[in-house]
């Protein structure tokens, strides 16, 4: 069986995260994770904010990838449909309803 998982490339250059270049500071972590039952250390918090930004960068590059794969199918088949012609099966008697 052929493995279909591509790895994710290790270089930033590859995946466009510009937008998550700054990250969220340990004051805003306190305000947004505001846990009644749990409180967290600040390592703790980190830990977890940084756990997010790498399932944030893995997400990003798998839909850029997706979009990629998705618009080379798009155009390979827009090709086919071109190179083909569809003919009726009988002809039609009624006029389309208005």
């Amino acid at each position: 069986m052929k493995n279909k998982l591509k790895a994710i490339p290790k270089n930033s250059n590859a995946i466009e995260t510009d937008s998550l270049s700054e990250k969220v500071s340990l004051q805003q972590l306190r305000a947004i994770w505001n846990d009644e039952h749990r409180s967290y250390t600040d390592d703790e918090l980190l830990k977890i904010r940084d756990w997010l930004y790498s399932v944030a960068k893995m997400v990003i590059a798998v839909s850029q990838r997706m979009e990629k794969e998705y618009t080379l199918i798009k155009q390979q088949q827009i090709q086919e449909h071109e190179n083909t012609q569809s003919y009726p099966l009988c002809q039609s008697e009624y006029r389309r309803a208005s």
